[in-house]
């Protein structure tokens, strides 16, 4: 498993765009779509933190006042943060701005 970049994120909300926009709580869904994005293995773990942009390391601080029992659990708050960020992102781009950034092209959101 390797890290979504944010274009494969974009990509994935543009494809489930139907779903989202049918959604009563729309930003409510990054939350699972970040769950769902989290490597499960321990190697998965670290390869996929080890990808991570140097802005979205180190930031479990934001997610915790005390110290985990082990570098994994920081590794995955990491990455949690960073897919929680980027599915937001997305997210609001779709429902608020009517349109998202698909391969580097703006795609208008579909007329109801």
């Amino acid at each position: 498993m390797s890290l979504y970049t944010e274009t494969e994120i974009n990509k994935e909300i543009w494809e489930n765009r139907e779903s989202i926009l049918e959604h009563k709580y729309p930003s409510d869904l990054a939350h699972e779509y970040a769950d769902s994005a989290m490597p499960i293995y321990h190697e998965d773990t670290y390869l996929t933190w080890r990808d991570l942009p140097d802005e979205y390391s180190n930031k479990f601080h934001e997610m915790r006042t005390d110290l985990p029992d082990t570098i994994e659990e920081l590794m995955r708050d990491d990455i949690y943060l960073y897919y929680s960020m980027l599915y937001s992102g997305a997210i609001y781009e779709l429902t608020e701005n009517d349109k998202i950034l698909v391969d580097d092209e703006w795609i208008d959101k579909p007329e109801d």
